[in-house]
């Protein structure tokens, strides 16, 4: 069976306007904010959390990572991260 293309592209560490750390994300195709619901254009950056899922398992609620716009969660890369 083939493998789809992900919804996004892992960008690498950044830092958000707190100071705490976080991933940054980008998208391959319009996705929308967990948050505001406002369009995540492809090539965008963002980054994710961790929120529960919509959907009732046989084990029960399950946890699923969101994507956040970075209207609702600012970020910038972190030029000084390994690698």
């Amino acid at each position: 069976m083939p493998v789809g293309r992900g919804k996004s592209l892992l960008v690498g560490a950044a830092v958000q306007p707190d100071g705490s750390r976080t991933t940054a994300y980008r998208a391959l195709e319009e996705l929308v904010c967990a948050r505001c619901a406002r369009p995540i254009l492809p090539a965008c950056l963002f980054s994710r959390r961790t929120a529960p899922a919509t959907t009732i398992s046989t084990f029960g609620v399950g946890w699923g990572r969101v994507a956040i716009c970075v209207a609702c969660r600012p970020l910038r890369l972190d030029a000084n991260a390994d690698g």
